[in-house]
């Protein structure tokens, strides 16, 4: 059966249609067990987690290298949770973290910002104003989020697979179009789809175990054979290669690793004027 991830802004309803959706269709419902999990198994805080999957980059905040090796933790674990089927995903980023599996259904949210404020302010006892406020800093936020560690635009409708105005919609009307979609069969796992995801788990867990040798660290996995490319300076080039190897290796599914590397300029610059 299909995986459901629905990305949408904060008090769109998106809660209840996860909910819903999955009572109609006999799924789990995942989010916030996402990062719970990466944060006990990586030793970060829930809130530094939550930060670096949610807030833009700031000149005061944490660093984008920190924010990338958060970024990989959570990655890591999403992807082991994308393993399963029957599965209504409602938390961030899943639209960008987890790309190419044709069994996975992307659906996005839209609401209309006067709702949405509405809601807020009776939820959270605070005036419609300063509801607003909140909301649009968040919306900027997740848009230079997405931006900065993704180049993409989070409202650019071609992301998702069906994008749901609850302008037009009832929330029951939004559950009814999910279901019917996820029982299509182009969203129906294959042998390819689920390779796929096979081998996007085994690429993210290896690079989480990576990100502190290098940040930038890019991994791709197909069958067992592991591609990664790192960036280095000559002289460090045959270090960082074992280095590599020796952590890639040491994961069962792992068969063979190859390991590209290009010159890091300006750190060979920076290394020559020492």
């Amino acid at each position: 059966m299909p995986i459901i991830t629905l990305t949408r802004s904060s008090f769109s309803h998106g809660r209840e249609i996860a909910q819903k959706t999955a009572e109609m269709m006999g799924y789990e419902v995942i989010g916030n067990e996402v990062i719970e999990t990466a944060s006990k198994e990586y030793n970060v805080p829930v809130a530094k987690l939550t930060g670096a999957l949610e807030r833009a980059p700031s000149l005061f905040g944490m660093s984008v290298e920190t924010r990338r090796k958060y970024i990989a933790y959570f990655q890591a674990v999403m992807a082991r949770y994308m393993l399963k089927d029957k599965l209504v995903y409602d938390g961030p980023a899943a639209h960008v973290l987890i790309q190419g599996v044709s069994h996975i259904l992307k659906v996005c949210i839209v609401a209309n910002i006067d709702d949405r404020t509405k809601l807020r302010a009776e939820e959270e006892k605070i005036s419609e104003k300063e509801a607003l406020k909140r909301l649009l800093k968040e919306d900027k936020e997740h848009k230079e989020w997405a931006k900065t560690f993704y180049n993409v635009d989070d409202s650019d409708p071609s992301l998702y697979d069906i994008v749901l105005n609850l302008g037009q919609l009832s929330v029951d009307d939004a559950v009814k179009i999910i279901a019917s979609m996820a029982s299509n069969k182009k969203f129906q796992p294959m042998t390819y789809s689920i390779k796929c995801i096979s081998n996007i788990e085994l690429a993210c867990k290896i690079k989480a175990a990576l990100i502190d040798l290098d940040p930038d660290v890019n991994v791709r996995a197909d069958g067992g054979n592991v591609f990664i490319h790192t960036r280095t300076i000559e002289k460090e080039k045959d270090k960082r290669v074992a280095a590599i190897k020796d952590i890639a290796s040491k994961f069962n599914d792992v068969r063979d690793v190859e390991v590209q590397v290009t010159e890091d300029f300006f750190k060979q610059v920076s290394s020559t004027l020492r």
